[in-house]
């Protein structure tokens, strides 16, 4: 297999750091009721996997960080709007 110089996945981790899956604690699908965001190793596995094959390593903390947020803003907006929905 390739080698790479990407930390690697932690299993369970409930760390919020880059280098291990990190928690989001408005989604569920573990077992703590937490959605489980990929690690860097897996961004960058799953990257490779679709043919981005010229992506510097150092560049995946920061895709992973936009990736994260992105998608914690993304669903605090569909609370919001659901919310919004219900009282009409």
């Amino acid at each position: 297999g390739e080698s790479s110089a990407l930390p690697q996945h932690q299993p369970n981790t409930t760390t919020n750091t880059t280098t291990n899956t990190t928690n989001n604690t408005t989604n569920t699908t573990n077992n703590n009721n937490n959605w489980v965001y990929p690690s860097e190793q897996q961004l960058y596995n799953a990257m490779r996997r679709k043919g981005w094959n010229n992506i510097p390593e150092e560049s995946i903390e920061y895709v992973l960080q936009i990736h994260n947020v992105t998608n914690e803003r993304t669903w605090r907006q569909i609370q919001l709007w659901e919310g919004l929905s219900e009282s009409s």
